[in-house]
């Protein structure tokens, strides 16, 4: 068997997410109602079973990152187990690159394959990653806006104002350092005792955005200030993220004070319903850092 190391980007907008669903049955049609796992396995295993390798085989996709439906990434990694070619040699990563970026064109979908690369046995996508920088995009309108820019639909998370950047700023210095999220974590209670609520933030700041387009062009963008979070961390539990950029939108609007965002760290487990969860599609995964271990080396490639 050969290890491989996929990155790959894609919008997350029409997709089930990133991991296969229960009863999930791929459709050549409509393959963007699957999900990105899915569609991945399907085009590995067409690549197989053109190389006349092991048509049998169940490739299993593993993600450095799980991310919820409707979010966007930019690089996300993953790796697969291939046995090898009858010849003991390993299949040419250039060559399954190839095999699933026009797999993904032909299929129509925003999924983009951007390399694959040979890697020793004891990587793993998730566990040799050792960061994750996310970026999540927010539009601040005039109050009484109903429409938006077309090119930002399911791109950017709208909100009116007010909204008072340095309050915002305030409350982004609260996340930074080892501290116990619990507040954070949609669905807390129902985790098994002992599940590690405290994580360490690298990095959480907000500063001024850009639109996606020219405004030149749209002028319903009139009007619109943009604004990104950076967010940096080893590991984030289930809407982590979306929950923090929740916490510093309901103070940067003025619906929770900053006394009150405190007692969610003081008290951790508890949630204040003033503040709303921020909605997926505002949420990109920008990078991710890992590390090839280097104490095995890949198995022969013969390029044909």
């Amino acid at each position: 068997m050969q290890r491989y190391l996929i990155k790959f980007s894609y919008s997350g907008t029409r997709f089930r997410g990133l991991q296969r669903q229960p009863g999930e049955i791929y459709n050549d049609e409509i393959p963007y109602r699957a999900s990105i796992q899915t569609i991945l396995e399907k085009g590995i295993l067409r690549f197989l079973q053109h190389k006349k390798s092991a048509t049998s085989f169940e490739p299993g996709v593993q993600f450095s990152s799980r991310t919820d439906q409707g979010v966007h990434s930019f690089c996300n990694l993953a790796h697969v187990d291939l046995e090898l070619l009858k010849n003991g040699s390993c299949i040419p990563p250039v060559q399954l690159q190839k095999t699933l970026h026009v797999f993904c064109q032909k299929s129509d979908i925003n999924l983009t394959v951007n390399n694959v690369e040979a890697v020793p046995s004891t990587f793993h996508a998730r566990y040799s990653s050792y960061s994750r920088h996310y970026l999540y995009r927010i539009g601040v309108t005039p109050e009484d806006v109903k429409c938006h820019p077309v090119i930002e639909w399911r791109k950017c998370y709208f909100i009116e104002k007010p909204f008072c950047l340095d309050k915002a700023i305030e409350v982004c210095k609260l996340f930074e350092g080892t501290k116990d999220f619990a507040s954070f974590c949609h669905g807390i209670s129902g985790r098994p005792p002992g599940y590690p609520t405290v994580r360490t933030i690298d990095a959480f700041h907000i500063k001024p955005g850009r639109p996606l387009f020219d405004p030149l062009y749209d002028p319903l963008y009139s009007g619109i200030d943009f604004y990104d979070f950076h967010i940096k961390s080893r590991s984030f539990m289930y809407r982590q993220v979306r929950r923090m950029v929740a916490l510093v939108v309901a103070v940067a609007n003025g619906h929770i004070n900053l006394d009150e965002a405190r007692q969610l760290f003081d008290h951790p487990g508890q949630w204040n319903p003033k503040a709303m969860t921020a909605p997926p599609y505002g949420l990109y995964l920008l990078d991710v850092g890992y590390k090839i271990p280097q104490d095995e080396q890949p198995q022969r490639i013969i390029e044909n």
